[in-house]
């Protein structure tokens, strides 16, 4: 009974949503721009130049990759001394 309550209220809040949608499309369209679109205009995104964001990008990704290494070194230099104390507690000498 739940799973039927819970498939008719989806389907009426999808049929509710989809509904309200509708006037939204039947809108007039944008004017069109005051100078005819002669070329005055900006390019998309304002012409701003991505030089400094390559960058920026190219940076950070060395950095988060020196990082990861060094994150790696130490977890292999744990892992060889664990190794180390577990043989050397097995032969009898206790570790520090």
């Amino acid at each position: 009974m739940k799973k039927r309550i819970h498939r008719i209220a989806t389907a009426f809040l999808f049929s509710l949503l989809t509904l309200a949608s509708f006037p939204a499309f039947a809108f007039d369209p944008p004017p069109p721009p005051p100078n005819g679109g002669n070329g005055d205009t900006p390019p998309p995104g304002g012409g701003a130049p991505i030089q400094g964001g390559v960058v920026l990008l190219i940076g950070l990704a060395a950095s988060y990759a020196l990082y990861k290494i060094n994150l790696q070194s130490k977890e292999d230099e744990t892992v060889s001394s664990r190794q180390y104390s577990v043989s050397s507690t097995q032969s009898g000498v206790l570790s520090q």
